[in-house]
């Protein structure tokens, strides 16, 4: 469910761009329980400016259903 999610949010807005780069999410799984923990593989984790963060954080809460539970996202290079 959360690759779907991150999917459609990625086809709905996409991610910031640096010149030719553009931010993209290419899974997610989630790590961790006290709090939600999701950690995101993406192409380059520098490229996420905050307001992209709190961007995704609201869709999954919004998708998940977990509102006024804290999430935590990682983003980690794919490799």
């Amino acid at each position: 469910k959360l690759n779907k999610i991150i999917e459609e949010v990625q086809e709905e807005t996409p991610g910031p761009r640096d010149g030719n780069l553009i931010f993209k999410i290419y899974y997610g799984t989630q790590s961790g329980r006290k709090p939600p923990t999701f950690q995101l593989f993406v192409n380059n984790p520098d490229l996420c400016k905050s307001n992209y963060k709190r961007f995704l954080v609201k869709k999954l809460l919004k998708e998940t259903g977990l509102f006024g539970v804290p999430i935590k996202l990682i983003f980690r290079p794919r490799r």
